[in-house]
């Protein structure tokens, strides 16, 4: 997932959305993003049941 890091535009994100879905992994995709930015605000759910990566 670290194209997610190269991403500098709207056009771009859409671009490698597209490539995500045309290899059935969006899911994964999402899921690194929501990580990330988790980890880059230092985010902690209390509520959540099950840990993170």
């Amino acid at each position: 997932m670290s194209f997610i890091e190269e991403i500098i535009n709207i056009s771009a994100i859409i671009n490698r959305f597209q490539e995500a879905v045309n290899r059935g992994q969006l899911d994964k995709v999402l899921d690194e993003i929501v990580f990330q930015s988790k980890v880059e605000f230092n985010y902690k759910n209390i509520n959540e049941s099950e840990p993170d990566k």
